[in-house]
């Protein structure tokens, strides 16, 4: 996908949506509030990102990472993406350390 093309993903389904496809798409890597970094980074332009996950998966490509989390989360079904969301909605009032524990017991978690 090209920016134009995620900028409209985002638009259409808003950032609450793309959080929950980061935090999905990378198994826990991401917390809401890195997540929301990324995707303020992104809208200020920013085609790079070095975080862990994008450098080691990614080399470094933003929008390459963008684009597995946006087209593995449409492969979930629309309650998924709900549940999803609500979930990371509620995490997301949580401090950075507890977003980070949850983050860790998310591959296991079976949300």
């Amino acid at each position: 996908m090209n920016r134009h093309e995620i900028e409209k993903v985002i638009n259409e389904h808003g950032e609450d949506w793309m959080i929950a496809a980061m935090v999905e798409g990378s198994i826990g890597y991401h917390s809401i509030t890195h997540a929301e970094r990324i995707i303020e980074r992104f809208k200020e332009g920013e085609d790079k990102d070095f975080c862990e996950r994008c450098s080691a998966c990614f080399n470094n490509d933003l929008l390459s990472m963008l684009t597995h989390d946006i087209m593995s989360f449409e492969l979930l079904s629309p309650e998924r993406h709900s549940k999803l969301i609500n979930i990371t909605n509620q995490v997301k009032k949580l401090s950075v350390q507890e977003q980070t524990s949850f983050g860790l017991m998310y591959p296991t978690a079976r949300i």
